[in-house]
């Protein structure tokens, strides 16, 4: 057997010592991130050959006669049986890449993004034009949105609730900080926050379902507002013996992706009766930019302006994200167009091997279980390595582009879907070396 040359090996440890090195300091990235990039390459092209002789070394020491025989063909061509399946390990360590590049480059508002942009509900946010003496508006200039416009924008087709966003300047717990306060009524709560335990009578502290973040009791709070042009304090009494609010964290996460931050309700009528200027109102809207350019047209006639979500964003990573499977697709053919390539000039002189055994006497099903052996070590080993070194290239790309989210997070389906196309072309590609039957030609080639 040919002594295997340990190249593959030392390009998987440096690869795995910058991808160290660059986690330990992310900047590197930038500078490191091509020859980390080469050196995993390396390693997946070679690590098949080098396994599998490896492997081979056992094979031919068992009792299995379709084990010993695939053995002495991977030490006889240790460089035939990997040849097959580079392809495979290089398409699914570049499609592991790309799919990270995509993923990287997103973050944690995304998916509100995209739930805005298609199942909903959004946020959007009302804010009223002031009018000057001759009834223009001055888009630049904003004042309160009054009651009856909140009226009138709830009415619109398409919003769910509308809650304006009181003037408030700060809170005191207990004479300390506030978890984020909460300032208007249970129903207007329930539009952003499946909560238990509401009452429009009394202030509660929020806890969270899943216990994270648990709540400190608080017996007193104090609003601060701005009501006119003055600074008032609005004195609050809770009572520390009774149960919280409790958030339902899973069912506030599957409408509104994440858990809300609220950790406080204050019931709106008990600042009292001259509140804090509302120069913002939260609309909450059903999905879809349609539904929001009817609903923002309809409010445009109350003299309201609506900021809503900027698809912009959403539709440039859908963009991307089309491009990706393209590339992808791309990799596919030519990684399975190179097994094909190869399982075609290999499959004359492996016909040959197994003519010259199918003489001897060798069965059938013996022959066709040491293909198997022989196709599927390189085939494990290069998918195993393909992905493998792809996720560590992702880490060096998620330092690059700074990455806040798992990048591979969607990436797992189109990936094992490429390695099942792999491995099916492979096993289909070297089926007929293993199912030649002794004619007088191939006699006459032996």
């Amino acid at each position: 057997m040919r002594a295997q040359r340990p190249w593959p090996l030392v390009g998987l440890l440096v690869g795995g010592a910058l991808v160290a090195w660059i986690g330990a300091d992310p900047a590197a990235a930038r500078t490191l991130g091509a020859v980390t990039g080469i050196a995993l390459l390396m390693a997946v092209a070679g690590l098949p050959g080098m396994v599998g002789a490896w492997v081979a070394r056992g094979l031919v020491r068992s009792r299995s006669v379709p084990a010993v025989l695939a053995g002495r063909a991977l030490e006889a061509e240790p460089a035939g049986s990997s040849r097959l399946v580079a392809g495979v390990g290089t398409m699914l360590f570049l499609g592991t890449v790309v799919l990270g590049y995509v993923g990287a480059g997103l973050d944690v508002g995304y998916p509100v993004w995209q739930q805005a942009a298609t199942t909903g509900p959004q946020v959007v946010y009302a804010s009223a034009e002031a009018s000057g003496a001759d009834g223009a508006t001055d888009p630049t200039v904003l004042h309160e949105v009054s009651p009856d416009r909140l009226d009138d924008l709830r009415q619109i087709d398409g919003v769910l609730a509308v809650r304006p966003l009181l003037h408030l300047t700060g809170q005191k717990c207990d004479g300390g900080e506030c978890p984020e306060v909460f300032v208007g009524t249970c129903a207007e709560l329930a539009q952003e926050m499946s909560v238990s335990g509401c009452d429009d009578a009394r202030a509660a502290v929020i806890a969270r379902s899943d216990g994270v973040d648990v709540p400190v009791p608080v017996a007193h709070v104090v609003v601060r507002g701005l009501v006119g042009m003055t600074f008032v304090d609005r004195d609050i009494e809770l009572d520390p013996a009774r149960a919280p609010l409790v958030q339902d964290v899973a069912a506030t996460s599957a409408r509104w992706v994440y858990p809300s931050s609220y950790g406080l309700f204050v019931p709106r009528h008990l600042l009292g009766e001259e509140l804090p200027e509302a120069g913002v109102a939260s609309v909450v809207v059903d999905g879809g930019p349609e539904v929001l350019a009817r609903v923002t047209a309809a409010a445009a006639a109350l003299g309201v302006t609506l900021d809503g979500t900027d698809a912009t964003q959403y539709e440039e990573v859908v963009a991307m994200r089309k491009l990706a499977l393209q590339v992808l697709a791309l990799l596919l053919a030519v990684g399975l167009t190179g097994v094909v390539a190869v399982a075609l000039e290999r499959g004359r002189e492996r016909r040959r091997v197994v003519g010259r055994l199918v003489a001897l006497g060798v069965p059938a099903r013996v022959l066709r279980a040491a293909q198997v052996w022989q196709t599927s070590v390189p085939l494990v080993v290069a998918v195993t390595a393909g992905l493998g070194c792809g996720v560590l290239m992702v880490e060096v790309v998620e330092a690059w582009r700074e990455a806040s989210v798992d990048a591979l997070a969607d990436a797992w389906l189109p990936l094992v879907a490429m390695a099942v196309a792999g491995a099916a072309v492979v096993t289909l590609a070297s089926l007929p070396a293993a199912t030649a039957r002794l004619t007088p030609d191939l006699l006459r080639e032996k």
